[in-house]
């Protein structure tokens, strides 16, 4: 009897999983569930917040996925019942053998005193559009971008997002317009070592944008629109786009597997199980308790190691799952910008530091940006297809 595999989430890690299990082993029953259909590449939500790309450009139909073979859920996910090995769905429910939770993690507005009502939030296709509409509008000419407070994904991405909006503004504005990025460390970054940390700096300055290090975000007052700092300090806005903590959606934080925080704790010697075996987490559910960022490169990382723990098991041998564990990520102020490359292999594998580094600068950051997304469309149609 062929065993089913049941995967929660159609988003990178999630997506990759189901299609690599189904790619490599045909006598496996892949279950994909993921509500929307159309799944977005959101590294470049930035561009879409600005206008340099349009939402039809970063998303892809996953309803294909049929054609590999992946039976495709397009349902919520209500609850798990970890010991009946069942999932209820909003319309129905699927029983598994292996189950592997890939469903990332939400913006917790809330966590951060009056956000919610001004904030516009360019990580989800919405926000970024609203954003958008905000910056065309004209009206804005003093614009806070940033981050409240960890955890959130791709830690680079609210310094491009300042970049994109300095120059977007300034197009219509010239000196006008004041871009202002806060960050609650001390230096941008500065968990990505010293060179990437003072790269980003040098950026921001050569882009005009006032950096605010060690601002970490309590409040915001939304009446005298002003952003306020823990030591009290204010900063006044017309446009706000603050990135909060995020945080694991509620059908994982129910579960008793659910570590500190809500998040999933894995072994990455055994393809990113949890402490029952028959379930594994991938992607962003499960990168906080290594204190590694939510990434899409750790993320389908993450997905190729559980794959292969699941097939081996089911071939009856073993595999060696250390690999290197990399991300890149391209920080694109339009005519300027940083590439970033970091090894994470110490963060999963041992509780060491990333080493990072500076691979690319300059005006061609953002075509090494747009190639990324090419690359990923790519993998995923080769997979359907079958290539």
């Amino acid at each position: 009897m062929s065993r089913k595999v049941v995967v929660l989430g159609g988003g990178q890690a999630g997506l990759q999983t189901a299609l690599l299990l189904k790619k490599l082993s045909s006598s496996l029953e892949v279950a994909l569930v993921e509500r929307n259909v159309r799944v977005v590449y959101k590294p470049l939500l930035t561009w879409v917040a600005v206008g340099k790309t349009d939402p039809e450009n970063i998303t892809i139909d996953i309803s294909d996925v049929k054609k590999a073979g992946v039976k495709l859920y397009p349902q919520a996910v209500e609850s798990i019942d970890l010991n009946n090995r069942v999932v209820r769905l909003s319309k129905s429910e699927l029983q598994y053998d292996y189950l592997v939770i890939a469903l990332g993690a939400e913006p917790n507005e809330e966590a951060v005193k009056g956000l919610k009502k001004d904030n516009l939030l360019a990580w989800t296709l919405n926000g970024a559009l609203g954003l958008r509409e905000a910056l065309a509008s004209g009206r804005s000419r003093r614009v806070v971008v940033g981050a409240a407070s960890p955890p959130f994904p791709c830690p680079p991405a609210p310094f491009e997002l300042a970049g994109l909006v300095r120059k977007f503004l300034g197009k219509s504005l010239g000196e006008k317009a004041s871009v202002k990025a806060v960050t609650f460390e001390e230096k941008p970054l500065m968990g990505l070592g010293p060179e990437v940390s003072s790269s980003l700096v040098d950026l921001l300055e050569r882009s005009g944008i006032e950096l605010l290090s060690g601002f970490k975000v309590v409040e915001v007052d939304t009446n005298a629109k002003r952003v306020i700092s823990e030591s009290g300090d204010a900063i006044p806005y017309d446009l706000l786009s603050l990135v909060p903590p995020f945080k694991p959606p509620k059908p994982v934080t129910d579960l008793e597997i659910a570590g500190p925080g809500g998040w999933l704790v894995t072994d990455p010697y055994k393809g990113f199980r949890t402490r029952l075996g028959e379930v594994f987490a991938v992607g962003d559910i499960a990168l906080p308790p290594f204190g590694a960022p939510m990434s899409g490169f750790l993320g389908s990382y993450m997905a190729r190691s559980a794959a292969r723990e699941i097939l081996a098991e089911a071939a009856g041998v073993s595999v060696d799952h250390k690999e290197r564990a990399y991300a890149e990520c391209f920080v694109d102020h339009e005519d300027d910008g940083i590439g970033i490359y970091c090894d994470f292999t110490d963060v999963i594998y041992g509780g060491g530091k990333p080493h990072c580094h500076i691979m690319a600068h300059g005006t061609l950051v953002g075509e090494y940006k747009a190639a990324l997304e090419r690359s990923w469309r790519k993998t995923l149609r080769n997979f359907i297809e079958g290539a």
